[in-house]
């Protein structure tokens, strides 16, 4: 599972400041640090897991003979 770094910016729009994926959370979380001081226009940032293909395929089971 991945993790990547989010922010909130002045204007209350939520994005993914740089295009890093982590392999751990606590890794994300020292580049969420300095990526702090590099963009004082954010206003609050956390880490959350990438949801990408992978993530939903591993998530959800569906049921294939169905389709």
């Amino acid at each position: 599972m991945g993790w990547i770094v989010m922010a909130r910016d002045e204007c209350g729009d939520e994005t993914r400041v740089s295009n890093s994926e982590w392999s751990s959370e606590g890794e994300a979380l020292i580049e969420a640090a300095a990526l702090r001081d590099r963009y004082p226009e954010y206003r609050g940032w956390w880490v959350e897991t990438l949801r990408d293909k992978d993530y939903y395929l591993n998530t959800y089971t569906y049921d294939w003979e169905e389709y």
